[in-house]
């Protein structure tokens, strides 16, 4: 198994390994990173974008592609004024399904308004604070 991570080590930031290494089994793997890999994964890691993608929900069947935004690193604002509706038994089941799976993945769920809903990924901190508590604390 731990050949398996380093290939994938190696896959992912372009590198080829010269020399094979065999590993004892172990319940603990200790995975030493050369300094090309690094170079590559810091690249890879500040190249990566954040998108905000706005998406108007026509039925729940639309729900899996939801996740793959969100799985995609994606901020998803979701328009939901045509489900409710439409199908409002069907907006209540896949609000609940999403709202699992974000329980799930550690994403972020929140209501901007009556008809927009937002999901983001785990690396985006979505803080659910109240209007009039911001502005308690302001004073």
């Amino acid at each position: 198994m731990p050949n398996v991570i380093t290939k994938f080590l190696d896959k992912i930031t372009g590198v080829e390994e010269e020399s094979s290494s065999s590993y004892a089994d172990e319940e603990y793997v200790t995975v030493d990173l050369n300094e090309q890999q690094m170079k590559q994964l810091e690249t890879v890691k500040t190249g990566a974008q954040i998108t905000v993608k706005v998406h108007k929900l026509k039925a729940d069947s639309e729900y899996q592609t939801v996740l793959d935004f969100v799985r995609n690193n994606n901020i998803v604002i979701l328009d939901i004024s045509l489900l409710k509706a439409s199908d409002f038994t069907g907006l209540k089941m896949l609000s609940g399904k999403l709202k699992q799976k974000c329980a799930e993945m550690g994403w972020g769920l929140g209501a901007l308004s009556n008809d927009l809903l937002m999901v983001t990924p785990t690396s985006v901190k979505f803080e659910k604070k109240k209007q009039e508590e911001a502005l308690v604390e302001k004073m």
